[in-house]
C-alpha cells in the first residue's frame, strides 16, 4: 500500500519492524489459497487480501488477527483484534 502512495521507504521501515515481531511468518500455500476462496465466498465484503490473511490464520489455529479492518468483524470464525486498542 505505501509503495503505491509513493512511501516506499515508509513501507519497508514496518516491514523490518513487523519482521523483529513476527520473524518466521507463515507461508501461502495451497491450503491458503483454498481457504481464502471458501473465506471470499461466505465473507464477500473482504478483499481477497484480507482473505489470505484470514486463511493464514485459520490454517495455523490462531485466535485472532490484529487489523484496523472492521470487515473481519462480520467473521465468526476469527476474532479481530484493533491495533489502537492494543496499543493506543
Amino acid at each position: 500500500m505505501y509503495w503505491y502512495r509513493g512511501r516506499l521507504e515508509r513501507g519497508l521501515d514496518y516491514l523490518d519492524r513487523l519482521l523483529v515481531l513476527f520473524p518466521m511468518p507463515f507461508p501461502v500455500t495451497g491450503e491458503t489459497v483454498t481457504t481464502a476462496r471458501d473465506i471470499l465466498a461466505d465473507h464477500p465484503q473482504l478483499e481477497p487480501r484480507d482473505a489470505i490473511h484470514a486463511a493464514v490464520a485459520l490454517n495455523h489455529d490462531l485466535e485472532a488477527i490484529i487489523s484496523a479492518d472492521r470487515a473481519f468483524d462480520e467473521m465468526t470464525e476469527i476474532k479481530r483484534l484493533d491495533p489502537l486498542e492494543l496499543h493506543p
